[in-house]
C-alpha cells in the first residue's frame, strides 16, 4: 500500500495546523510508503515541484517518493521496468 500525500492541501484544508505537525516524517520513519502529489494545483496554488520541496523539508526526498510511487504502480511489468530504468539513467 502506498499513501498519496498532498502536503499543501493538508495544510490549506486544516488537516494539519502547520508544517511541523505534518505526519509525513513519522509515516516515512515507520516505513510507510508515501508518494508526494498535488491535490488541486489551481485551487491550492501549488505544483509538483513545490510539493516535493515541502516534502523534502519534512525529510522525504523526491527519490523516496518516486520509489514509493513505483512500488504502488498498477501497471504492466514492462512499463514498471521502463520507469525504473529511466529513473536510474536520469
Amino acid at each position: 500500500m502506498v499513501l498519496d500525500v498532498c502536503p499543501t492541501s493538508n495544510l490549506r484544508t486544516g488537516v494539519v495546523q502547520d508544517v511541523a505537525a505534518h505526519p509525513l516524517p513519522l509515516l516515512h520513519a515507520a516505513g510507510v510508503r508515501c508518494s508526494v502529489n498535488t491535490d488541486d494545483p489551481a485551487m491550492f496554488g501549488t505544483d509538483l515541484g513545490q510539493e516535493h520541496d515541502l516534502a523534502a523539508r519534512l525529510g522525504v526526498t523526491a527519490d523516496h517518493a518516486f520509489a514509493a510511487g513505483l512500488a504502488g504502480a498498477l501497471c504492466e511489468d514492462e512499463v514498471l521496468t521502463g520507469l525504473q530504468a529511466a529513473a536510474s539513467a536520469g
